[in-house]
């Protein structure tokens, strides 16, 4: 092949990958680690999602397209038995989704971790036996939690940026603390139950909370350079 014919190919290539506006894939890696599945992400945008298998302690690990088809294990989805412990979402940089339902019912701890970028964070349909911890990193963050039963403390976090928290149907056992972090955030909880101490936390920037109704908290509620709207 001349040189002249390979420019040519690339060029075509090229045409073609902008046409189809090819992104790089993530993978995602999913290993169980002494009962606890663990999924990381790397620094392209990952999507993933987790829903209960056909036995108790069994998850299936879906990698979702967010502009390019995230892979797991090279593979586009894997089902894990045996899990027993926590499960860990970490998927670091890149615009990430996660999406955690379908009757998930996790044994201990659940813990999702986004990092910088644009993300989105969806909790319907889930049971968890300890901790709830949401974290999301630098970027303008979706945190979506409903249908979802935690039985010991929980928390969620964002970082830097316009970012929001909705919370509906759920039920938190113990304390549950929301902190918001630098920018213009809101943040909304409706038809919930904290058994513990409900706690909001603003940071720089014009942050919202509104009561959407149909709450009822089982101790102290303390809200921080938060303006409550409803």
């Amino acid at each position: 092949m001349t040189e002249r014919t390979r420019r040519r190919l690339r060029s075509r290539l090229e045409i073609e990958c902008l046409e189809q506006r090819c992104v790089p894939a993530g993978n995602l890696s999913v290993v169980l680690n002494g009962g606890t599945l663990v999924i990381r992400g790397d620094d392209l945008s990952n999507g993933v999602e987790v829903t209960q298998g056909a036995e108790a302690g069994q998850f299936v690990v879906t990698g979702l397209n967010v502009g390019g088809a995230t892979t797991v294990n090279g593979q586009a989805a894997v089902t894990v038995a045996g899990v027993t412990g926590d499960v860990i979402i970490d998927l670091r940089g890149g615009d990430d989704q996660v999406v955690v339902g379908d009757g998930v019912a996790v044994p201990r701890d659940l813990r999702v971790r986004t990092g910088l970028g644009n993300d989105t964070v969806t909790l319907a349909d889930v049971t968890v036996g300890e901790d709830l911890t949401v974290e999301t990193g630098l970027g303008n963050d979706t945190v979506s939690v409903a249908d979802v039963m935690v039985g010991g403390d929980s928390r969620v976090e964002t970082g830097g940026g316009n970012d929001t928290v909705q919370i509906t149907d759920s039920l938190f056992s113990r304390e549950l603390r929301v902190i918001l972090g630098d920018g213009d955030d809101a943040l909304s909880l409706g038809d919930s139950m904290v058994g513990g101490d409900f706690r909001v936390e603003g940071g720089a920037g014009v942050d919202e909370f509104t009561d959407l109704g149909g709450n009822v908290f089982g101790e102290d509620v303390e809200i921080r350079n938060v303006e409550v709207v409803g």
